[in-house]
């Protein structure tokens, strides 16, 4: 699939506060309605530490509140025209 039709229907994923201390929220804007998966992986370990799919609209807000060990995560943002990546901090 073309990189540039998978960042064009994802027009934000933003994650803030980062660095935060496992309380943090994602923003994540489509072109259209569409079920998201959010993925939140340990870096050290590769377990999954949280996993939510989310339907049926074009801009979702997710509260997060983990009870992590400190470290870099990542966030995999999955929708039915393409993913994203990104890196957050608990600090």
């Amino acid at each position: 699939m073309d990189q540039d039709t998978n960042i064009s229907f994802i027009k934000e994923f933003k994650l803030y506060p980062n660095p935060n201390n496992g309380v943090f929220k994602a923003q994540v804007e489509l072109q259209q309605q569409a079920t998201i998966s959010i993925k939140i992986i340990n870096l050290t370990s590769n377990a999954i530490m949280s996993a939510k799919v989310l339907e049926n609209q074009d801009t979702y807000i997710i509260d997060y509140n983990i009870n992590t060990a400190l470290g870099v995560y990542l966030v995999i943002l999955e929708t039915p025209k393409g993913s994203q990546v990104r890196k957050i901090i608990v600090a």
